[in-house]
């Protein structure tokens, strides 16, 4: 299934993390797709750490822990010139809701409101079984207009029944 096209893409728009590469896909939604493990940043075809990830933010989502809304996996086409093969034009993609940008600088007041925000998802998720290992401060967004917090990146994160 295709979600979008290559001129959807916002290719001014990329950050990358230690698992994988987030792209903006117009206003409202994020694509991250997972990075091979190796020397050279190139994207995995496989996909199988990032589905583990959508899993986890789904059942995180449902079950009322403050998450990006996933919306699925889907295989996406890069924007021109991004690191493609000849043989992978499209790839696994775990697609969600776009929040907001995060706000790194908060004042002291701010700062104890967003480690209380994050004590109480992180609590949330571990009364569901499901024990974040990696809470760190590229791991949660705050957006300052909601007083709100999400957490984000499950890559290395089991469900319950997976444990």
């Amino acid at each position: 299934m295709v979600l979008i096209e290559d001129e959807h893409f916002s290719a001014y728009w990329r950050k990358m993390g230690a698992d994988g590469i987030l792209y903006k896909l117009g206003q409202d939604k994020v694509a991250k797709f997972e990075k091979s493990k190796g020397l050279f940043t190139k994207l995995s075809h496989r996909g199988k750490g990032i589905k583990n990830e959508y899993e986890v933010a789904k059942f995180l989502y449902e079950n009322g822990v403050s998450v990006p809304r996933p919306i699925g996996i889907f295989d996406l086409r890069l924007p021109d010139g991004e690191n493609t093969s000849l043989f992978f034009r499209r790839f696994p993609a775990f697609v969600m809701e776009y929040t907001s940008e995060s706000e790194y600088f908060v004042d002291s007041q701010e700062r104890r409101l967003v480690a209380e925000l994050v004590q109480t998802e992180v609590k949330k998720a571990a009364d569901l079984g499901v024990f974040l290992s990696d809470i760190n401060l590229h791991n949660k967004l705050y957006v300052r207009e909601r007083q709100k917090v999400y957490l984000i990146d499950f890559f290395r994160e089991r469900l319950p029944a997976q444990v």
